[in-house]
């Protein structure tokens, strides 16, 4: 990954008007049938150390305050010899740590991190191969009418659901599709919105989707899982799904939720992986281990002690100051792999005086990124400076507008600015700032955030949270003044490489950015008839970004995460997928 170090001047390679690499549009009905690139050759890794030592419970043993009756039964059976026929990869259980609490089981009601919900129960539309290229999943085909404005999908044979063993029908499919749709989810809304799709069932196993617009872009943005109808056809999307109606068709079937503790996951012994070879989440997602335990190990410390000590495989995302004490340890290894969805600090637009643009705006010109990045994820080695709203790696990056970002701090300036929102919303009160504790660069960047609206004469009130509260309070948050649960800003990750997929021009994420200026731009560059009026686009919607400060985007970072070597992981360029991995 090429960082773009940019202290008072742009790379040139990053400016260069050259087409991005996006995915090809769509041909007059061509067929996609899904064929994934080959599987990802091994990491490479350290001698293999012998197997962990079975454990009869989850990380939560070590910590002096875990109560015993919360612990994780499961036990650890990981051979002590590499396999390596297919056969012989199946068995034993993975315990692995979340990198977040889990707000709720339910993929479509919150977007937060939910346990691996996704991807183990349910089975999506679309995976994703080692190119990030959208790829069938549940889909045995699909196709896209000639003029852009209407899909035909079918469902794969041997899909079936958890609870009963009946068929995943299409019926179940356009109702998970709606149910996504009205989500919390940024993109589901402004591809609903962009696309004004209409669904009809066809016959058990395939739908029709008919646009009011030509968009050929929907594989790319869709993110769809599929829940039976009895779930997705009937509770509304704001509602979160039950224990029992945590229905899925995935390789894993849930078990049980612990809030606060653990998701217990077991194999679906009926679930058919595709034929493909198993590329990041496309292809064969075939569910080697007996089952899985996520546990919720809020201190990073402790998750990589658990990791060296051999009561948990998989440690999830760790901070990079701790690279070192994993890899010079022979049976652990820590991977470094990005981008990674960069770091935000995101206002409540509908809060007084956030609402307000000089507000945030002084915000940003007191803050110094350089001091804000290292304060949050300190080894310099796994962090840049990057002000590119659809970050610098990504094919519309560019740091055209971006002097604000990069300007050194302003205090008089920022300080004005704040003075002038407060007294003209009429606001004395203390402002909430969000950030989680349990989250990798959340709560060090909060006390950076917190030290930076001090300094502007703010009242700053930073409750200690963790993740899953974090999200259900910005939710339930919406325009409502602090004492009735209100917040101004909260800490946050998410990934956008074009202005779809930038969550914070959503009308709905966190609350909304309720900015006509930004919505009319981002409907002109998908109909913009060249690439260099799409450019054009982007550096206007830079520019606004600067302008009106709806959020502020921190810098560009590269992800540490941390397993045990008697783990195959399954590497990708993004991360790991664990479910298809197997002990050696």
């Amino acid at each position: 990954m090429a960082f773009v170090l940019a202290c008072g001047g742009a790379d040139d390679t990053v400016q260069d008007r050259q087409q991005p690499e996006a995915p090809k549009p769509a041909a007059a009905a061509i067929e996609a049938t899904g064929a994934a690139p080959g599987a990802p050759a091994k990491p490479d890794q350290p001698a293999r150390a012998a197997a962990a030592s079975k454990a009869a419970a989850a990380v939560k043993a070590v910590e002096a305050e875990a109560e015993p009756e919360k612990m994780a039964k499961p036990v650890l059976t990981a051979p002590t010899e590499k396999m390596k026929t297919e056969a012989d990869r199946f068995g034993g259980i993975l315990i692995w740590a979340g990198s977040g609490s889990v707000a709720s089981i339910d993929t479509t009601c919150i977007t937060s991190f939910n346990g691996g919900m996704t991807g183990n129960v349910y089975d999506a539309l679309f995976g994703r191969d080692r190119s990030n290229v959208p790829q069938p999943q549940a889909l045995g085909s699909w196709s896209i009418d000639a003029d852009g404005k209407g899909y035909t999908f079918a469902l794969r044979d041997g899909l079936t659901w958890h609870d009963d063993g009946s068929p995943v029908t299409a019926k179940d499919a356009v109702a998970s599709t709606i149910r996504w749709s009205q989500s919390q989810h940024a993109i589901a809304k402004t591809v609903w919105d962009l696309a004004q799709p209409t669904l009809e069932q066809v016959d058990d196993k395939s739908w029709r989707m008919n646009l009011g617009t030509a968009f050929g872009q929907w594989a790319v943005y869709s993110g769809v899982n599929l829940q039976p109808y009895k779930v997705s056809g009937l509770i509304p999307a704001e509602e979160c799904i039950t224990d029992a109606q945590a229905i899925g068709n995935g390789p894993y079937r849930f078990v049980e939720w612990v809030p606060g503790d653990r998701i217990i996951y077991e194999r679906y012994e009926s679930y058919k992986p595709r034929s493909e070879p198993t590329a990041n989440s496309s292809g064969a997602q075939t569910p080697y281990f007996d089952g899985q335990v996520m546990i919720e190990v809020p201190d990073i410390s402790t998750r990589v002690a658990a990791l060296k000590t051999g009561q948990i495989h998989y440690a999830g995302l760790i901070s990079p100051d701790f690279i070192d004490d994993v890899n010079d340890d022979p049976d652990t290894i820590a991977l470094t792999t990005g981008p990674g969805k960069p770091p935000y600090l995101v206002f409540n637009k509908t809060a007084v005086p956030m609402n307000n643009k000089k507000a945030r705006q002084a915000v940003l010109i007191a803050a110094d990124m350089e001091a804000w990045m290292t304060a949050a994820y300190g080894n310099a080695a796994a962090w840049s400076l990057d002000g590119a709203i659809f970050m610098s790696d990504g094919p519309w990056g560019t740091l055209k507008h971006t002097e604000r970002y990069y300007a050194p701090p302003d205090l008089t300036t920022a300080r004005r600015l704040w003075a002038e929102a407060i007294e003209e919303e009429g606001y004395d009160g203390k402002i909430v700032l969000l950030a989680a504790n349990d989250y990798p660069g959340f709560g060090p960047a909060g006390l950076y955030t917190k030290q930076v609206m001090e300094s502007i004469g703010a009242d700053v009130d930073m409750p200690s949270v963790d993740w899953g509260s974090v999200i259900r309070w910005k939710i339930a948050g919406c325009e409502k003044p602090v004492e009735d649960g209100g917040w101004h800003a909260y800490h946050t990750r998410t990934g956008p490489f074009d202005p779809l997929t930038n969550e914070g021009f959503s009308t709905k994420w966190s609350c909304g950015w309720l900015n006509p200026t930004i919505q009319q731009l981002t409907k002109d560059w998908l109909q913009a008839p060249t690439i260099d009026e799409q450019w054009e686009l982007i550096e206007e919607m830079q520019a606004l970004v600067y302008e009106e400060v709806p959020y502020i985007q921190l810098g560009a970072i590269l992800l540490t995460l941390a397993y045990r070597d008697e783990v195959e992981m399954h590497t990708t360029p993004f991360g790991v997928n664990a479910r298809v991995s197997w002990f050696k």
